[in-house]
């Protein structure tokens, strides 16, 4: 059976086509989903023994699309330390210059200057086989990802709806508590101004009521006023008639003949004539004699400015009657 040639050391891959990895190179990170299937498929083909492993890849996606995110979270934790790891190592990773040596050698010997031996038949049938299986392998493995990514998707989809849903529902709510408290502020408002209103009515009402009460008041304080004003009014017209008929009895008390006629009727008419109807006549001292002594003042006024303009009449009769 032919063997590979070694290059400076180094291996070249199964199929002759590229170099081997460099053995101190960091290893890649491995994915949520591949460590899953690291920590499953032992126990998986173990219950299903007779399977192969590219059999086993449906079963084990199957496995993997029936997780919910709590459990993937578990995986995709360590996917994320391996991946921090990788990162890291990268940083302060430098090729050897023997890797770096034999890949440039393994470059020359491509081209056709020395390539590896070429492998057997058995090897190539081997080879062959394997990448047959692999292949497949890779096949079902990409078909079960893209349904796994497909589902994520899905996942995400519905759940980003109902997100959107209940985000919805609760703004929905704030707008309709908002709502609410504006219009019972506006209701507040107009209760408040409503009664401000009625306040004010009630305040007008009473205030036009005591209006009415001082107009009414005031009205008949006037009226009683005026009734008591035409009832003074009134008493001197009275007053009047009687006073002359007074001045004219103490002028003319024994109602003799006088060379002008009947002495009381001729004073009557004097003093009628000088106070006039209803005391129309009366002159300012007549008022004030009246207000200040009264009838019988203003009747003695009278008689005496009557016997006074009528020196005639008896003196001895008048100084009786006196």
């Amino acid at each position: 059976m032919a063997k590979k040639r070694d290059t400076a050391g180094f291996k070249s891959t199964k199929s002759g086509k590229r170099l081997a990895k460099d053995p101190s190179r960091p290893k890649k990170p491995m994915t949520s989903y591949l460590f899953f299937m690291q920590e499953h498929r032992p126990a998986l083909a173990e219950a299903n023994p007779g399977l192969s492993v590219a059999s086993l890849a449906p079963l084990l996606a199957e496995k993997w699309r029936a997780l919910n995110n709590r459990e993937r979270s578990k995986y995709e934790k360590k996917a994320d330390a391996d991946k921090n790891r990788f990162d890291a190592a990268m940083k302060t990773y430098v090729p050897s210059e023997d890797y770096l040596a034999a890949k440039e050698q393994f470059k020359r010997a491509k081209k056709g200057k020395g390539m590896p031996a070429l492998l057997s038949e058995e090897e190539v049938e081997r080879q062959a086989q394997m990448e047959a299986e692999i292949k497949s392998l890779k096949k079902e493995l990409a078909e079960a990802q893209k349904q796994i990514v497909k589902q994520d998707k899905q996942i995400e989809k519905y759940g980003h709806k109902e997100a959107k849903a209940a985000e919805k529902a609760e703004k929905d709510a704030e707008k309709k508590a908002l709502k609410a408290e504006k219009d019972a502020e506006k209701r507040a408002v107009k209760a408040a101004k409503m009664a401000l209103k009625k306040a004010a009515a009630v305040k007008a009402a009473a205030a036009l009521k005591a209006k009415k009460a001082l107009a009414k008041a005031a009205a008949k304080a006037a009226a009683k006023a005026a009734k008591a004003a035409a009832k003074a009014a009134a008493k001197p017209k009275v007053k009047a008639v009687e006073t002359t008929k007074a001045a004219a009895k103490a002028a003319a008390p024994a109602k003799r003949k006088a060379p002008g006629g009947n002495d009381f009727k001729s004073c009557l008419d004097w003093t009628t004539n000088l106070v006039g109807d209803g005391g129309s006549k009366m002159t300012a001292a007549m008022k004030k004699v009246y207000l200040e002594e009264g009838q019988n003042g203003l009747a003695k006024f009278l008689a005496d400015k009557y016997r006074k303009e009528n020196p005639a009449a008896s003196p001895s009769k008048v100084a009786r009657k006196r």
